[in-house]
């Protein structure tokens, strides 16, 4: 299946849908594991997967998701209505940012939370919004994977408290389409023969 070229709009929209339906079963599977151990896990704040700019994080925890690049887009054929297919590859990244009473526990609650990203990630790269979905039209390549830890961050004051982030990287490549505008009769049948031509070679 494929999608109209929508860009790194969609992209984003994609692994956010997917997070926000998903994140919570993989915190509540973490307890339970644990022993409710950690029973401090919560869910991402809803309204705070589009914002990026951790200097103004005020809610905790945060998750994010941010389209860095758009790596590639190979032609890769066409459709039955000769609009041509492409391969988009987005360079992908999922912050995390948590915050605790030391740096100790700022730094715990950060990696407790990518743990619990990875593995949600990791259970479904075409992160299919619904069953009949599931497919290759949008799929993350586990081999591009990368995690990165920031430095803790202390902040002052009566009620100082220590924070810690973190991204989870990938490439994320999404098959799209391009709609051709409307043509004259003649134009069309001209252009299906060069497509056809194009494509048989």
């Amino acid at each position: 299946m494929s999608f109209k070229m929508s860009g790194s709009d969609f992209a984003k929209s994609r692994v956010v849908s997917y997070l926000k339906r998903n994140i919570g079963d993989y915190i509540r599977m973490y307890e339970s594991e644990y022993g409710g151990e950690e029973s401090w896990l919560i869910e991402p704040h809803e309204d705070r997967w589009y914002k990026y700019d951790a200097s103004k994080i005020d809610a905790f925890p945060m998750m994010f998701v941010v389209i860095t690049r758009t790596n590639s887009i190979t032609r890769i054929g066409y459709t039955d209505n000769f609009d041509p297919e492409y391969r988009c590859e987005y360079a992908t990244r999922v912050y995390v940012w948590d915050k605790g009473i030391d740096a100790e526990d700022a730094v715990k609650r950060r990696d407790v939370y990518m743990n619990i990203l990875r593995m949600c990630l990791l259970d479904d790269q075409s992160l299919s919004e619904y069953s009949e979905l599931i497919g290759n039209e949008v799929v993350f390549d586990e081999g591009t994977m990368i995690e990165e830890y920031s430095d803790v961050v202390n902040s002052d004051g009566p009620s100082s408290r220590a924070m810690a982030g973190g991204f989870i990287g990938f490439n994320m490549t999404i098959v799209e389409v391009l709609e051709r505008k409307p043509l004259s009769v003649d134009n069309a049948t001209f252009e299906v023969e060069v497509d056809r031509m194009d494509w048989d070679a």
